[in-house]
């Protein structure tokens, strides 16, 4: 056979196909996953580029784990450790007990990155409630969201749910 060692060749030759309605559509997971298991594909672990519906620049969907290292400075604030810029970009998270890490005391899973503690991370998403959440329980959110871009489902009161 082609390939290289350790390639799963077990479905046959690698077929790659960007599935479109119109430039630049954008579907949830499941959806793009659906829709490659009716063409006989699964989603791609790469990014593939020239294959059309204009994805060449942004993000793509992968089953894979995304993980990376953050830098967690002497006054708390975090950045990414992704690139030169990115550890530029300083931004505040709330601790438990006020307690995050230092160089002085990196936990298990890090290690000291000059004055800083640099820790693995990995992105989890979830639902933050299972049920119509109140003003105040919005409130207590830390991180905001893209705009919704589908349309809005309960949309009376003062929380609107999107789907």
């Amino acid at each position: 056979g082609v390939g290289y060692n350790g390639d799963d060749c077990s479905h046959g030759p690698w077929e790659g196909e960007r599935i479109c309605n119109y430039n630049m559509e954008r579907v949830r997971f499941g959806t793009a996953a659906k829709v490659c298991q009716s063409k006989g594909l699964q989603i791609c672990t790469q990014k593939l580029e020239g294959y059309g519906c204009s994805y060449d620049n942004i993000h793509v969907w992968t089953q894979e784990t995304c993980s990376y290292e953050v830098l967690v400075y002497p006054d708390g604030l975090v950045s990414s450790n992704w690139t030169s810029k990115s550890r530029q970009n300083k931004f505040s998270v709330s601790w438990k007990d006020d307690r995050f890490p230092s160089s002085q005391s990196c936990p298990g899973g890090c290690q000291v990155f000059g004055e800083v503690c640099s820790c693995g991370m990995t992105e989890e998403i979830r639902p933050v409630f299972s049920q119509m959440p109140t003003v105040s329980d919005l409130a207590k959110l830390k991180i905001g969201a893209t705009p919704p871009s589908s349309a809005c489902s309960e949309c009376d009161g003062s929380i609107r749910v999107y789907n």
